[in-house]
């Protein structure tokens, strides 16, 4: 039946498609996903730019779900052997909120000999919480080029912010204020 969803013009067809991306059964997960296999990492890298940046989150999340072996082609867009292209599938990828599992490609750029590469890591990195990200950006600090440079300690700044920020929250809140620890 989830095979013939789309063919039969059933209304909602797309909703209990990705519904069905959830089953427990792995044949009705297998035909959602034959049936949704046009929304697949080219197509959706290439509208990243164009969709809000909710809707982008939640077409990233929505592409692992139907292409298991999205993180992979996702490596492989990040490899290109053309620069446009790497830092292209660089900045989409951060957009669609994929750079989290992408971060051993990330790291990698973060040392190609394109300093517009690095700096788009810079960029991507900046966003993403931990300390692999902090050590990505730290690292970056160094770089030769100022650019690249400039972006890192950009993105440190946030992190320091947020940092601070939260800091702050904590220390605000009345029910910690006093409190013996």
């Amino acid at each position: 039946a989830t095979s013939q969803l789309r063919q039969h013009a059933i209304p909602e067809a797309f909703a209990l498609l990705i519904a069905r991306l959830d089953s427990p059964l792995p044949a009705v997960q297998a035909a959602a996903r034959a049936e949704l296999a046009d929304f697949n990492v080219d197509r959706v890298l290439a509208l990243a730019e164009e969709f809000p940046i909710e809707d982008a989150r939640r077409a990233g999340q929505l592409l692992m779900k139907v292409d298991p072996e999205a993180v992979g082609k996702l490596r492989r867009a990040l490899a290109h052997a053309v620069v446009q292209k790497r830092v292209t599938a660089a900045r989409r990828i951060g957009r669609l909120g994929l750079a989290e599992p992408l971060l051993s490609s990330f790291a990698t750029l973060a040392v190609d000999p394109d300093p517009i590469v690095r700096r788009t890591v810079a960029d991507v990195v900046s966003t993403l919480e931990g300390l692999e990200p902090f050590r990505l950006l730290s690292q970056l600090v160094d770089d030769p080029h100022p650019r690249v440079r400039e972006a890192a300690a950009q993105g440190l700044e946030r992190w320091e912010q947020a940092l601070s920020l939260s800091q702050t929250s904590v220390t605000a809140d009345p029910l910690l204020e006093g409190a013996d620890w």
